[in-house]
C-alpha cells in the first residue's frame, strides 16, 4: 500500500496522469470561483454567480506521480439546487465551502454536505473550508468579538471531525490556504487511488487461484496428473 510519496518513481514520463474529479459546494456568493481560479490560474477577481457548474482542470504532482484535478465549480444559488446532484456523479473528492463571515452559509454549507452524501461513495475525501479568513481576522472592533470568531472556527472544526474532513481557513483574495487545501485533497485522493489499485490486484490474484476459475482447475488437474503418472512410472521401474 501507498504510504510515503517520496516511495514513487523519479521518472515522470513512467506514469500517466490519473483523472480525478473534485467538486467544489456550498451557497453562492462564499467564493468558490475565485478559490478555483487562484489555484488554478493564480488570479483574483470578483465574479458574477456561477450558473450550472464551471470546470477548470490543473495537473499536480505528488511524489512525482501526476494527477489530473478535474476541478467543478458548481452554482450556489437555489434555483440551480436540483441540477447540482448531476455534477456529483464519478466524484472523488469535495471541498465545502462557507463564508467565514457568514453564520448562514456555514449552516447551508453543512446542508450541501448532507446532501452530498446521498449522492456519492462512502469514501469521498472531504474538505471543509472557511473561505474569506482574511475579512474575518481584519474585523477588530466589528460586530464580532475575539471569542466570537474562534467559537466560529471551532464549530467548523468540529463539523469537519464528524465528517472525517479536513478543515482550512483560506482566502482567494490574499492567497491563503488555496495551494495548501487542494495539494492536500490530491494527497489523499493519491493514496485513495494507490489503495484501490492494491484491492484490485489482490482481488484479481484471488480469482486466479480461485477454485471457480477454470483455468486454476484445468491447472489443479494438469498437476494431478503429472502426480499420478510419476506415481505409475515410480511403481513400474519398482516392479522390474
Amino acid at each position: 500500500m501507498y504510504n510515503n510519496e517520496n516511495d514513487l518513481d523519479d521518472d515522470n514520463e513512467s506514469y500517466i496522469p490519473t483523472e480525478l474529479k473534485v467538486v467544489v459546494i456550498g451557497v453562492s456568493g462564499v467564493g468558490k470561483t475565485s478559490l478555483c481560479v487562484r489555484y488554478v490560474h493564480d488570479e483574483f477577481q470578483d465574479f458574477s454567480p456561477t450558473i450550472g457548474a464551471s470546470f477548470l482542470q490543473k495537473i499536480v504532482s505528488i511524489g512525482n506521480c501526476p494527477l489530473c484535478l478535474q476541478i467543478w465549480d458548481t452554482a450556489g444559488q437555489e434555483r440551480f439546487r436540483a441540477m447540482t446532484p448531476l455534477y456529483y456523479r464519478n466524484a472523488k473528492a469535495a471541498i465545502v465551502v462557507f463564508d467565514a463571515t457568514d453564520d448562514h452559509t456555514f449552516i447551508q454549507a453543512k446542508r450541501c454536505l448532507q446532501d452530498l452524501k446521498k449522492h456519492v461513495p462512502e469514501d469521498i475525501v472531504i474538505s471543509i473550508c472557511a473561505n474569506k479568513i482574511d475579512i474575518l481576522k481584519n474585523s477588530k472592533g466589528g460586530s464580532s468579538s475575539p471569542a466570537q470568531i474562534d467559537q466560529k472556527l471551532q464549530d467548523a472544526i468540529d463539523f469537519a471531525k464528524q465528517y472525517k474532513a479536513a478543515f482550512f481557513q483560506t482566502s482567494a483574495k490574499d492567497n491563503i490556504g488555496v495551494n495548501e487545501i487542494f495539494q492536500d485533497v490530491a494527497r489523499r485522493l493519491l493514496k485513495m487511488h494507490m489503495k484501490e489499485n492494491e484491492r484490485q490486484l489482490m482481488m484479481a490474484k484471488r480469482r486466479k487461484n480461485s477454485e471457480s476459475n477454470p483455468y486454476y482447475i484445468e491447472r489443479q488437474n494438469s498437476l494431478e496428473r503429472v502426480r499420478l503418472n510419476s506415481v505409475k512410472e515410480y511403481d513400474r521401474v519398482g516392479c522390474c
